[in-house]
C-alpha cells in the first residue's frame, strides 16, 4: 500500500516571511516553508506550509499527515484543512514500505 510522504529537505527548511492582507487592519506576517509531497512519480511536488510563527517550522525529515489535518468540507466531502495541516514523523516501517 502506498502512503503519502511529505519531506522537508535540507537547505530548503527555513521559513520565509510573507505579509497577508497588506495595508489592511488585519495585516499579519506568516512564514512559508517549502515541503515536497511524494505522490509515487519520479519527482516529488513542491508545495508550501504556512506557519504563524517561524519557530513552528518543521525540521528536515520525512512526515505523514496527522489525522487532525483532515476535515469534512461544506458540502460533506473529505478535505485537507491547509490552515490546520499538521505533520507527524514517518515511521521507519512506513519508509521501508514505500
Amino acid at each position: 500500500m502506498q502512503q503519502l510522504i511529505i519531506e522537508i529537505v535540507k537547505g530548503h527548511e527555513n521559513p520565509m516571511p510573507r505579509t497577508v492582507n497588506k495595508g489592511k487592519e488585519n495585516e499579519r506576517v506568516v512564514y512559508d516553508q517549502k515541503a515536497y509531497a511524494h505522490f509515487g512519480g519520479a519527482f516529488p511536488q513542491e508545495f508550501r506550509l504556512s506557519h504563524d510563527d517561524h519557530n513552528n517550522a518543521y525540521p528536515v525529515g520525512k512526515y505523514t499527515l496527522a489525522l487532525e489535518s483532515f476535515g469534512i468540507g461544506r458540502w460533506g466531502d473529505l478535505e485537507i484543512n491547509g490552515r490546520q495541516m499538521k505533520l507527524v514523523p514517518a515511521s521507519q516501517e512506513l519508509l521501508k514500505a514505500v
